[in-house]
């Protein structure tokens, strides 16, 4: 029976062995995550679409199809009930486009969310650069 409050030199080695086994495991963590910093640093990411143009893009899918088809249609049977297909889809892909332009602009005009960020990180940038050792000697 064991006496309460020691250690026996099992313990301590078995504590001792469970140690290294995280640090082991830590270094593997450490060289993996540098392995993948190296790899975003030469190549990075390409970064998606934002949703609006998916979405965009996808409307104009849809359309085009549609608009094919009808032609198709019309083509086909020699009839020009498809016509309303044609001209309805032509119509909702330049309102989607007038929507998205004005989306855009909003955003990209002063006081949009896209064209304060962009100052912000020129501003950012800036502070950054006018250090005393990139002043003007002379």
């Amino acid at each position: 029976m064991k006496r309460a409050g020691r250690i026996s030199r099992r313990e301590l080695a078995e504590h001792e062995r469970r140690l290294q086994e995280v640090e082991n495991q830590g270094q593997r963590k450490l060289m993996a995550d540098e392995l993948k910093r190296k790899k975003e640093e030469y190549w990075p990411r390409p970064e998606w679409p934002s949703v609006a143009k998916i979405a965009l893009g996808y409307i104009f899918l849809s359309c085009t199809v549609v608009q094919i088809y009808s032609m198709a249609a019309m083509w086909h049977f020699a009839d020009l009930s498809a016509l309303y297909s044609l001209i309805g889809a032509t119509v909702g892909e330049t309102i989607a486009y007038c929507a998205y332009a004005a989306k855009s602009a909003k955003e990209n005009t002063k006081g949009g969310i896209v064209h304060d960020m962009a100052m912000k990180e020129q501003e950012g940038n800036g502070e950054a650069q006018d250090g005393p050792e990139n002043e003007a000697k002379g």
